[in-house]
């Protein structure tokens, strides 16, 4: 069973002791939640209960703290210092499930919404369900696209030390020798040899042979040989120095420094030809075994060689050219998308170095092979590389936003958006309408990023969208760029007799959203429905008056704070708490 922990577990220095406790407390309802889903049915109201506990405890603490930052290791999860899950076998490790996919920090803001915690427990079960070991957390949460609850990715590879041998591992205790070699090599040895050396050696002059082997050695040469794994100090640092050298020696790029001057010395136009052949063969088998680093050793030189040419105005620099165009084709990214489809361990910063050195004239094969890649790392590398290679020709990349693909269009959108392009705009119309929810998330977020008048109306338009998420984020977008042209938009939803109907998340996002833009224009508004009185008051009337209350905080003006301590002295108490926070709330921010 995983290790749910009490406050005397976790030790943690700078963190209050009452904190602590509620932080751990938290993560406990948080992993007994996961484990509900994983156990209980759908059909049972427990782990419903669960969740309200754990969206409640985690509302709290979000309003003292504003963000939850969780660490996660192979076997166990902290908050800053302080250690609030330890797995206690390898058959169940809640932090497994985050850290086999590299995801190594998680965080919860303030403003969580309860069905974007509902998402991520539903997403965290399924990943620790034994039929699902197959996703990607990482793609589930990606495709998400929380608001408040965000996640970080292993950026790099572990380093591993290795162990360095050196002259000082193997030391003798004995001096060197002081023997001459020299004079051993130029003079005559007496060997002596007399009858006892023909005699059969007796047993026991056997064992002390075979004991000693140099027995019978002469006494200089067998001190040489016991002192040869001795050596003097300039001997060793030499000695050190070679292994140093060959440690780090790339005998790859040694090699194809000389065939690339071999190559540059060429004059016969077949002999040309046939040594960049022997390149291109070389790159593609690099290529299909995911050594992308050497791939990239191959392009680089060509480029630099077609540099050479064209500086001597050299007439095989149109060979070069072809050449450079030939990494570009249809068929030779065919052979990268089947090496990222099956091969593992592959570095995919070195893809991405690889892929943004291309001509132009792979963007429409790149295009293509977000479609064709099997993997979400490998789908990012290429929308990485696009930025790069589009970055002046945004409109070869329009041909991706008529594919038929939403993953695909959506990546595409994501792409320009990041070019961040003056014509972006004008393709983000046609995929703010895109018939898929996810495309059109993906042109709000893109939108927000552009921060321009024509992006604005794009979010103003998101918010008479189908889906309720895609509105709150759209009015989300609008409130933290101050865009105060949303203010009639939001007054008309406002305004409509069904406005009661919609969720508790939209009716609290837009009231507050209400009050910040209009500011003074929203205060009559509001103050019509935070004392509108009903004598048999229905449950949503109760709660459209009290999420009035609440964004009356958020205007600035002299009538709505004398507004807000009137009600504060109200009978009815719950109102009366609501009015108090919104006050202490317009007090700090003051």
């Amino acid at each position: 069973m995983d290790e749910l922990f009490d406050l005397v577990d976790s030790n943690s220095t700078g963190i209050p002791e009452p904190l602590r406790k509620k932080i751990v407390e938290t993560f406990n309802i948080f992993v007994k939640t996961v484990k509900a889903r994983l156990v209980y049915p759908s059909s049972s109201k427990l782990p419903q209960q669960f969740m309200e506990d754990f969206f409640g405890r985690l509302g709290l603490l979000l309003d003292e703290l504003d963000s939850l930052t969780f660490k996660v290791e192979a076997d166990r999860i902290l908050y800053e210092e302080l250690e609030v899950y330890r797995a206690q076998s390898k058959s169940e490790n809640f932090a497994h499930a985050f850290f086999r996919d590299g995801i190594v920090y998680f965080q919860f803001k303030q403003g969580v919404l309860f069905k974007e915690l509902e998402s991520f427990t539903e997403i965290i079960a399924r990943m620790m369900r034994s039929a699902s070991v197959d996703d990607d957390l990482a793609t589930l949460l990606w495709e998400s696209a929380f608001e408040h609850i965000s996640y970080k990715l292993m950026d790099d590879i572990l380093n591993i030390e290795t162990f360095e041998y050196g002259a000082d591992s193997v030391k003798s205790k004995n001096s060197p020798s002081k023997f001459d070699l020299q004079s051993l090599f130029e003079n005559e040895i007496d060997l002596e040899i007399t009858a006892d050396d023909f005699t059969v050696p007796a047993e026991e002059r056997k064992k002390q042979q075979r004991a000693n082997p140099y027995l019978e050695t002469v006494d200089s040469v067998s001190e040489y040989i016991k002192r040869v794994a001795n050596y003097e100090e300039s001997e060793k640092a030499l000695i050190s120095e070679m292994v140093a050298n060959n440690a780090v020696f790339d005998f790859r790029a040694y090699i194809f420094n000389i065939l690339f001057e071999i190559l540059g010395l060429e004059v016969d136009n077949a002999g040309y030809h046939e040594g960049l052949e022997l390149f291109a063969k070389v790159r593609d088998d690099f290529i299909r075994a995911g050594d992308f680093r050497s791939a990239g050793m191959i392009l680089s030189r060509i480029i630099e060689l077609e540099q050479a040419f064209k500086n001597l105005k050299d007439l095989k620099l149109d060979k070069i050219r072809g050449f450079i165009e030939d990494f570009a084709t249809p068929v030779r990214i065919k052979v990268i998308v089947d090496s990222l489809n099956t091969g593992k361990d592959i570095e995919y910063d070195q893809v991405i170095e690889y892929l943004i050195m291309l001509p132009w004239q792979a963007i429409n094969p790149l295009l293509g092979a977000l479609g064709e890649l099997k993997h979400f790392t490998g789908r990012r590398a290429v929308c990485k590389a696009l930025v790069v290679l589009a970055a002046d020709k945004v409109e070869l990349l329009s041909r991706g936003l008529d594919d038929p693909r939403w993953y695909v269009v959506r990546n595409v959108v994501g792409i320009i958006g990041k070019i961040n392009s003056p014509r972006a705009m004008g393709y983000f119309r046609k995929t703010i309408q895109h018939p898929d929810l996810r495309v059109r998330k993906e042109t709000v977020v893109a939108a927000a990023r552009a921060s321009t008048n024509e992006a604005y109306d794009l979010l103003i338009m998101s918010l008479d969208d189908d889906d309720e998420r895609l509105q709150m984020l759209a009015l989300k977008e609008l409130v933290d760029h101050k865009v105060v042209k949303a203010f009639g938009a939001i007054e008309k939803i406002v305004a409509n007799s069904d406005f009661k109907e919609r969720s508790t998340d939209q009716i609290k996002e837009l009231l507050e959203a209400l009050a910040q833009l209009g500011n003074d224009r929203s205060f009559n508004i509001l103050k019509k429905m935070a004392t509108k009185f009903t004598l048999f008051a229905p449950e949503k009337q109760k709660r459209l008056k009290n999420y009035a209350i609440r964004a009356l905080g958020y205007v600035q003006t002299p009538e709505a704070a004398q507004l807000l301590e009137k009600i504060a002295k109200s009978r009815n108490q719950s109102l009366a708490d609501t009015a108090r926070r919104a006050l202490n709330r317009k007090t700090r921010s003051e």
